[in-house]
């Protein structure tokens, strides 16, 4: 991957959001495209008044007013989308599932979406689709991450645990040629 000059981090992060998109061959609603892109220039969600997700979730449905209580969800389902896409690994070996992440992120967009107003048919949309949003924010992390012999590791670890040819992919990508093993084989 060369390094190319942007001076707006949106238009960089669009080109890696579209070609994610074209790797999963999946669709990407513009409305959810824009989303996404937005939340990757702005970088991590940070609530530091809120020390978990679900502390986060209780807020919001106890926020005043129900444009507070829009913005509280939404930010909590930004929140959540943006650890299982980019910390999803991180989470799993802290015991923490990203599961959960995603059902409270899920959960939180479509909370937010009842709120009616300007983007809900957005937030309905991330609600319901948090999941391949969240593989797509992965892809753009494996394909923006710098490559250490570790990360090269824990990618073909991911690939034998999962079988998925999207990793198998970005393993040759990087020089390595996943073999998949004989039944019955530790390695």
């Amino acid at each position: 991957m060369s390094i190319e000059p942007h001076s707006d981090p949106r238009f960089y992060f669009r080109e890696r959001l579209v070609a994610a998109t074209a790797r999963h061959t999946t669709t990407l609603p513009p409305d959810v495209e824009a989303h996404l892109v937005s939340l990757l220039a702005r970088g991590a969600p940070e609530d530091s008044t809120h020390p978990t997700l679900v502390h986060q979730l209780h807020a919001a449905a106890g926020a005043a007013g129900p444009h507070a209580r829009r913005a509280a969800f939404e930010a909590t389902g930004d929140r959540a989308l943006y650890v299982v896409g980019f910390q999803g690994p991180h989470l799993a070996r802290k015991g923490i599932s990203p599961r959960y992440y995603a059902s409270v992120g899920g959960r939180a967009y479509r909370q937010a979406s009842g709120y009616g107003g300007a983007g809900r048919v957005t937030l309905r949309r991330l609600g319901e689709g948090f999941a391949r949003w969240a593989r797509l924010l992965d892809t753009v992390r494996e394909e923006t991450a710098l490559r250490t012999p570790q990360d090269i590791v824990r990618l073909y670890d991911r690939y034998r645990r999962t079988g998925s040819s999207v990793l198998a992919e970005r393993l040759r990508e990087v020089g390595v040629y996943p073999q998949k093993p004989a039944p019955g084989t530790l390695h």
